[in-house]
């Protein structure tokens, strides 16, 4: 029902914005005639005739991009009449007068909104995970372990509870099962592999067994499991397993700058990549589009080539000269057909070209794939291997952006520097491999718990930095204080018998008007100083007045 009423509203604005453009249409064809008035002694002025050239070349595109084909055809020839020379006032007034008559109905909505898919991800509850432990207590503490990590996890304390609850209306995201569970009990209930051949578990199986050998894992694989974990384990590697089964390793939705100096065809293309599940925003006006980038951060700009104020090449240049943005994906949407002038955009900054009237499946899909390249790329270039966070140059990076912003919004910001507490003696007690397991923990917490609009970065070694915007200082401490807690609780596996904690410090510094990212950090170090130097395990922030 949700899908066929986004179906709906997708159409009904898509419609809207339709008729909007046709009842501007007669402005448009005002501006046509008030150009080729301009006038010199030798006729149509050099001036008219290269406003009417663009303005042929701004409807041909627009017009095809709202299915008025006829229209679209008939203000191409007027173009083409202007570009080979034609100057006879009359010949052109002919021309704009066809476009005139030209049929004025768009095609059906229906065929636009068809095959359409979701490329983004929405917030969603956190993922249930059903329990099921031949040690009760066991079950219990790891139902525990895993609600510290952002699950909703539940442990059940015999067969036939598990058989219930996964009858339920709502079914679980994944199981976590130990083998024993594999057949069914002398009771007579069922066992995970009865409930998945029946159809009623189609939730991914993660079992556990004490037993490491073929013939265990074999009947595990044989009842439909997904994963397999040798007891004792750690909790990270499992924890990594259930977010890719349940669909937790997602990106941010992928965000788009629209800039087209015609209002209603950059809000339609915005429509139309909406539907598929971007977050777009739509600008008409190149000279503000610094500005937008800063505040809006895309992953990538689709581009009008012929824009009145400057055109879509030069302004591809001005981008690629914006610090951040030089290798962002820019795609070009244009009704240009001459092969040379698009070769001239492609050198000046441009990756891409699409052709108006656009194929709205075409367009969905082939930004989707371009966003989701360039993510690739800069994820090996940004991102640290282990955790996956900023690495220490583009987190402080963040914190410039998001000082900027705080000053031209006058909102707040504040920035934070984590330290695992006494992490040395974890590497020299249980080894590095221990010691990446808790570095990972804590940053598969951090991405869980905070915003995607905050930053979240690995410092170096064991120490975090997060850049929250919009966030005060008070809420910011008793955020981090939350993590801290939910690190706290967390059992570590360091070898056979000897599970551990761990914990983390932490410094907070509070923007204000002026400050500096190198005043941030100092600030936030001093803080986070001062907490270790108070016992550790604890938040300190310090407010910086500017």
């Amino acid at each position: 029902m949700k899908d066929t009423e986004s179906r709906k509203e997708f159409e009904a604005r898509l419609t809207s914005l339709g008729q909007a453009y046709v009842a501007g249409l007669p402005r448009r064809f005002t501006d046509l005639r008030t150009a080729l008035s301009q006038r010199n002694d030798e006729g149509v002025s050099e001036d008219g005739l290269q406003q009417l050239q663009r303005l042929a070349h701004s409807l041909a595109g627009s017009a095809k991009t709202f299915g008025l084909m006829q229209l679209g055809r008939r203000a191409r020839a007027l173009e083409a009449a202007v570009v080979d020379g034609i100057d006879d006032s009359r010949y052109l007034a002919k021309l704009i007068a066809e476009c005139e008559r030209a049929d004025r109905t768009p095609r059906a909505v229906a065929s636009v909104a068809t095959g359409v898919r979701q490329v983004g991800h929405s917030v969603a509850e956190p993922p249930e995970v059903l329990v099921i432990e031949i040690d009760r207590v066991a079950g219990k503490e790891l139902a525990s372990q895993l609600n510290y990590f952002g699950f909703c996890a539940r442990a059940l304390d015999s067969r036939q509870a598990f058989v219930d609850a996964v009858r339920e209306t709502t079914r679980p995201s994944a199981v976590i099962a130990d083998v024993a569970y594999i057949a069914g009990g002398n009771d007579g209930s069922m066992g995970i592999r009865a409930l998945r051949a029946s159809g009623a578990l189609p939730a991914p199986v993660v079992f556990l067994s004490r037993r490491d050998e073929f013939r265990t894992r074999l009947a595990a694989v044989q009842a439909g499991g997904a994963a397999y974990f040798t007891k004792p384990f750690d909790i990270v590697p499992l924890v990594d397993r259930l977010d890719a089964l349940t669909g937790q390793e997602r990106d941010t939705p992928y965000r788009v700058l629209v800039v087209d100096d015609e209002p209603e065809a950059g809000r339609y293309h915005a429509a139309v990549l909406s539907s598929g599940g971007f977050v777009t925003t739509v600008c008409d006006t190149p000279s503000a589009v610094p500005s937008v980038l800063s505040e809006f951060r895309p992953d990538l700009v689709l581009l009008d080539l012929h824009m009145p104020e400057c055109s879509g090449a030069d302004l591809a240049a001005v981008i690629r000269q914006i610090e951040g943005f030089l290798t962002m994906p820019i795609v070009f949407l244009s009704a240009e057909e001459d092969p040379q002038r698009r070769i001239g955009a492609m050198g000046r900054g441009g990756d891409d070209f699409i052709s108006k009237p656009v194929i709205e499946e075409q367009l969905v899909a082939g930004i989707k794939m371009r966003v989701a390249r360039a993510r690739q790329i800069a994820r090996l270039a940004d991102r640290d291997g282990l955790t996956g966070l900023l690495k220490h140059t583009s987190i402080k990076e963040a914190l410039s952006r998001e000082l900027s912003n705080a000053r031209r919004g006058d909102h707040a910001c504040v920035f934070v520097l984590l330290d695992i507490d006494r992490f040395k003696n974890v590497n020299d007690t249980y080894g590095h491999l221990v010691g990446d397991r808790v570095i990972k923990s804590l940053a598969r917490l951090l991405r869980n718990r905070l915003r995607e609009s905050d930053w979240i970065g690995r410092y170096g070694g064991e120490e975090f930095a997060i850049v929250l915007p919009r966030c005060s200082v008070n809420a910011a401490q008793g955020l981090i204080e939350e993590i801290a807690h939910r690190f706290r609780a967390i059992r570590h596996h360091g070898a056979p018998g000897l599970d551990f904690s761990a914990t983390f410090s932490a410094g907070a510094a509070d923007y204000r008007l002026g400050d500096t990212v190198d005043a941030m950090i100092h600030a936030a170090d001093s803080a986070l100083y001062e907490a270790k130097r108070a016992g550790r395990d604890r938040v300190k922030v310090r407010p910086i007045s500017g």
